[in-house]
């Protein structure tokens, strides 16, 4: 074996493995894209770490575009997703997963025309190799031949030849347009496990001189960096990895200009004024080429922002050029500017600016107040700055009233807004949510505090909880002020995934915790249904509670008892009924009393209903009800049942005049009556 001379190469790739990692923490693994250069010891050097960034499907560096496959199997499972970066930024553009294990390659080369790339892919049932042209950015695969063997190491000559060092340690000379494959030589390296497996590894040809690098992990876990020689499979070691290194994806980096070319272009600057989307991007022409020589002569200059041109011209070397652009809408560009001549075009100089009217940030300190009268006062902090270093213009808002979602104001100016709430509506909540507006840019919306306003409710009355505004109608105490009282709890495993009103588990205290509904509005002598769903956690943990009502919305008021107290041990909800009949008209209040003992884990109560006031003289319920579906899955439903024959209280029904038939609540069709003659 000769020892290659320390040419100092830089070389590029996937670091998948590094034997210091463990000394950081036994967690730690710092997957990155990583510059080497091609001497001993080989030292690598982070670029970009990200915990996903793991070619072991192998990948393709084009442009400025980094494409890779990670492929992993966990329990039997295949897990397969494609990655798409930005070189410049290390942006990640793309993230998808994919069920094709055909996209899996176990090496990869890329050919002078610095777009074909050619690797030794898996079928489509992962169980044989084959020789494929693959279009990373299209996501498309050509098949040219079988292989007969696996690589680990390829690359492609400047005269387009392709060759690969297989798992039996020998190298190939691959045909690109048939997939045959003619035996050069040995390498002498032993590469496969004895249960015939190998570690990841890479090559490359760099096709200015032809040198075919090795980042080889042999069987025994050695890392090294070779070169191979293309006539006899001939090693010449670089040196010995510190890190004891694994390498996908060995990648050459290609220099950023020609020697005579114009260096990079300098001092860019961007005057854009008041939001306009038209305005100057400016820079120096150099007055050296790439090499550090004298540039002379006319330079075109182009200006992108990555995927247009926005512009292009001419200047002298050493001038300043001032070039104005319209930019299509608001948002942050990435300007790219290049310069040329006969050599070929400059590295490319690179500037972000957001162009237009920024994004505000969203109002602070949004609050909603209502007077008893019903004055409602909404007030805000307004944004000052936005949110990517752009233009601030003078802040307009929108006003939206929730939960109805009601748009009351558009373009408004000023941080305070009222109105005033109808007088004769039953108790509602009211939130209002604020959107800033930046000329024509809307900022994210935020929403107040929910403040409950109205008369006493007429029955029926509905809890459901299936959004925390809902909290803000009902009157909440802490009886023994532990701070552990009733809440709104979102939906998650331990309601069912059913939005609830809850207590938590208090340590200190027993439970007094109270959660009274708002007025209301009842007549004397009718029968008033109250049903809702109750449940705790389990026989280990019984939750107490029992159900009063009275004329205050206090522990004090609530003087009559509707249920008792009762022990709840089970994790699954149940329905509890009550009926009340006032002996007056009046507004009452009906409170669910938590008065379990303390460490408790908690009571779940949800879909409080109390049905319209019933006169005693009313019908009583149907009964034998049925309701049977249209046939096909059409909309539509039949119901049939049998008319009551007494009232409510028990005494002889005359008639009937109709039937209400309610869905969800709501009453959605009526039968005509069914006249009873006794």
């Amino acid at each position: 074996m000769r020892v290659a001379s320390e040419d100092g190469r830089k070389l590029w790739g996937n670091v998948l493995f590094d034997n210091r990692w463990a000394s950081v923490s036994q967690d730690y693994y710092a997957y990155g894209w990583y510059e080497f250069m091609a001497k001993n010891p080989v030292k690598v050097k982070q670029l970009y770490v990200e915990d996903f960034f793991r070619a072991t499907g192998s990948g393709a560096w084009i442009g400025n575009n980094l494409y890779f496959i990670m492929y992993q199997n966990f329990w039997g499972v295949d897990m397969i997703y494609y990655y798409k970066y930005n070189t410049d930024t290390w942006e990640k553009l793309a993230e998808k997963s994919i069920d094709n294990k055909s996209f899996i390659a176990n090496e990869t080369a890329i050919a002078p025309d610095g777009s074909t790339v050619y690797g030794d892919f898996l079928n489509s049932e992962g169980n044989g190799d084959e020789l494929c042209i693959v279009d990373y950015e299209k996501m498309t695969r050509t098949k040219i031949g079988d292989l007969r063997h696996s690589y680990v190491a390829m690359g492609v000559t400047k005269q387009g030849v392709l060759y690969g060092v297989a798992t039996d340690g020998n190298l190939y000379k691959i045909d690109t347009n048939t997939a045959a494959e003619t035996y050069i030589g040995s390498t002498g390296k032993q590469l496969k496990l004895s249960d015939g497996s190998f570690y990841y590894q890479s090559g490359e040809i760099d096709q200015k001189t032809n040198t075919f690098y090795w980042a080889c992990v042999e069987a025994d876990k050695k890392s090294t960096l070779y070169t191979v020689d293309l006539t006899d499979a001939s090693l010449s070691l670089v040196g010995d990895f510190e890190g004891q290194n694994m390498i996908t994806m060995l990648s050459i980096p290609k220099p950023a200009a020609e020697d005579g070319a114009p260096a990079i272009a300098e001092n860019l600057t961007f005057d854009f004024k008041n939001g306009s989307l038209t305005g100057d991007v400016c820079f120096d022409v150099p007055t050296k080429t790439f090499a550090g020589d004298e540039l002379n002569g006319d330079i075109t200059y182009t200006i992108t922002d990555g995927t247009d041109t926005l512009a292009e011209g001419k200047a002298a070397a050493g001038s300043k050029v001032r070039q104005s652009v319209t930019l299509k809408g608001n948002g942050n560009v990435n300007f790219i500017i290049t310069l040329a001549n006969e050599a070929g075009p400059s590295p490319r100089l690179l500037g972000s600016k957001y162009v237009g009217m920024d994004k505000p940030k969203s109002a602070q300190n949004v609050t909603t107040t209502i007077d008893q009268n019903g004055k409602v006062n909404i007030t805000w902090s307004a944004p000052t700055e936005g949110l990517y270093g752009g233009y601030m213009g003078d802040i307009k808002y929108n006003i939206v009233r929730y939960p109805e979602g009601k748009i009351v104001q558009e373009g408004y100016a000023g941080t305070s807004y009222t109105e005033t709430l109808p007088s004769d509506a039953d108790k509602a909540v009211y939130g209002y949510g604020i959107t800033p507006v930046n000329g024509g840019v809307k900022g994210d919306e935020v929403v107040s505090n929910y403040v409950a306003f109205g008369n006493a409710i007429t029955p029926p009355f509905y809890g459901t909880f299936d959004d925390a505004s809902e909290m803000a109608l009902y009157e909440i105490i802490d009886g023994n002020g532990d701070g552990v009282t009733w809440a709104w709890d979102e939906p998650n495993w331990s309601n069912d995934k059913d939005a609830c009103a809850t207590t938590a588990k208090s340590e200190n205290a027993d439970a007094d915790e109270w959660l009274i509904l708002p007025a209301l509005k009842v007549k004397a002598g009718s029968v008033y249904n109250l049903s809702f769903r109750v449940k705790g956690t389990s026989k280990w943990y019984p939750q107490k509670f029992e159900v009063k009502y009275g004329k205050s919305a206090t522990a004090a008021g609530m003087t009559e008892t509707l249920l008792a107290e009762e022990t709840i041990e089970l994790s699954d909800y149940e329905v509890r009924k009550a009926t009340f009949t006032p002996s007056e008209d009046e507004e009452l209040y009906i409170g669910f009393h938590d008065i379990s003992s303390k460490g408790q884990q908690g009571l779940k109560i949800d879909d409080i209903t109390i049905g319209e006031g019933i006169s005693l003289n009313a019908p009583d319920s149907v009964s034998n009800l049925s309701v049977v579906a249209a046939e096909k899955g059409a909309l539509q439903a039949t119901l049939s049942f049998k008319a009551p024959e007494k009232n409510y209280s028990g005494s002889k029904l005359e008639n009937i005049t109709k039937f209400l038939i309610r869905r969800s609540g709501k009453v959605v069709a009526e039968a005509p009556s069914a006249d009873l003659v006794r």
